[in-house]
């Protein structure tokens, strides 16, 4: 490292919940693995006005005492399961998607927790993990409020070439817990008109042009670099639907996140949406490489 440069963090947002504890966990752990510093931020709109206006208004209170006590607990969290770890707190005076977004501008990896509403969890991702997922430069890791497995495996769904940013990520997760990489490329073998089945000969054809796609990525990616041991996965099925069911037995489910812009903004696609709600693990969301910190915002296909 050049001298005076600093090590990149690991940044995790904390709010008090259940949910934000399980993300503080996990962000700590992954910390650990890397030698890296955990920043904890917590956001509130409480102190705008600064301390002394605020204080005087008995509504804000509760929430100055938590701007003091929420980062001193996940601090004193923190030293007590992970002492290698050095801890820096950050407490910002405005809304959480605007000052996580600004912690992470120089950060390797950001990770926030998410609550599921029950067994279908239609509410889920909430606006804040929607609006990070759509416009943080590094990768971001959701957190829910699962059970974790325990498994050292890194699941990577792979969609083309410009996924190998996400299969790197994948394979130095898998190398960091001594795992193995799974490197999964999901392909339906029907046409796009009128959804009908290729004749056997152009299926096979199909098949083989999917397993030459996902060896240039692999190649592309250089996972065998990291030294985890490689799966490649080529399955028959709908991205989420086989994806989903590899969670099952994951530590972490990696995806890149191809960008769209709409008349709403910025925003991720389908499948990213899908596996955010149907996951049975945590979710690394990784940038295309051209939408990286320093990097122009480009126009990409939904995912």
């Amino acid at each position: 490292m050049v001298a005076g440069e600093q090590t990149p963090e690991v940044v995790v947002g904390v709010d008090g919940s259940a949910e934000a504890v399980t993300a503080l966990d996990w962000a700590a752990a992954e910390a650990e693995r890397r030698a890296a510093p955990l920043r904890i931020v917590y956001a509130t709109v409480a102190g705008a006005k600064g301390d002394r206006a605020a204080a005087q208004d008995d509504a804000r209170v509760p929430t100055l005492q938590a701007m003091r006590a929420v980062p001193a607990e996940a601090t004193e969290r923190v030293a007590a399961a992970y002492s290698k770890v050095e801890v820096r707190t950050t407490v910002y005076s405005e809304d959480a998607a605007t000052a996580l977004l600004r912690a992470a501008r120089a950060a390797d990896l950001l990770v926030i927790g998410a609550r599921r509403h029950g067994k279908h969890v239609p509410p889920f991702p909430e606006p804040l993990c929607s609006k990070l997922g759509a416009h943080v430069g590094c990768p971001l890791v959701v957190v829910c409020d699962s059970t974790p497995h325990g498994s050292p495996r890194v699941a990577v769904g792979l969609r083309d070439e410009r996924d190998a940013a996400a299969v790197r990520f994948a394979a130095d997760s898998a190398a960091r817990r001594g795992g193995t990489v799974s490197v999964l490329h999901a392909w339906e073998p029907w046409t796009n008109s009128a959804r009908m089945a290729p004749q056997v000969g152009s299926m096979h054809e199909i098949r083989d042009e999917q397993e030459r796609l996902l060896q240039r990525t692999l190649e592309t990616a250089e996972a065998n670099a990291s030294g985890a041991p490689v799966e490649r996965c080529l399955v028959s099925g709908r991205a989420h639907t086989v994806l989903a069911e590899a969670s099952r037995s994951a530590d972490l489910l990696v995806l890149g996140v191809h960008r769209a812009h709409g008349r709403l903004g910025r925003r991720t696609g389908g499948t990213v949406h899908s596996l955010l709600v149907h996951s049975a693990c945590p979710v690394a969301l990784v940038p295309l490489s051209s939408q990286r910190r320093g990097a122009s915002s480009q126009d990409a296909l939904a995912r």
